[in-house]
């Protein structure tokens, strides 16, 4: 095999190698982005969840009022409102 011929091969061959990183780097990026997005989206639906549990622990001894009487009542009532606001953790931040 030639000089020439051996040389060309090497520069496709590096030719090709640039080609395939610059497409697994559009890969990860890609990727990357849309773990992002998914994240950003999971985020605002934990606080609305945190918020809602928040509601719910909150209004919820007034439901249970009416099966429980006297110090049980008292005690389950201050118990559900000095819970607090649950804390939800994202994974994907």
């Amino acid at each position: 095999m030639s000089k020439k011929k051996k040389s060309d091969e090497f520069d496709l061959e590096e030719f090709l190698k640039k080609q395939e990183r610059a497409a697994i780097k559009a890969i990860v990026s890609a990727a990357s982005s849309a773990i992002k997005s998914k994240g950003t989206s999971l985020k605002s639906s934990l606080e609305k969840d945190a918020k809602a549990l928040k509601t719910y622990t909150s209004t919820y001894k007034k439901n249970i009022a009416d099966g429980l009487e006297g110090q049980a009542a008292q005690a389950a009532s201050d118990f559900l409102t000095q819970l607090p606001k649950p804390t939800l953790e994202n994974p994907i931040s």
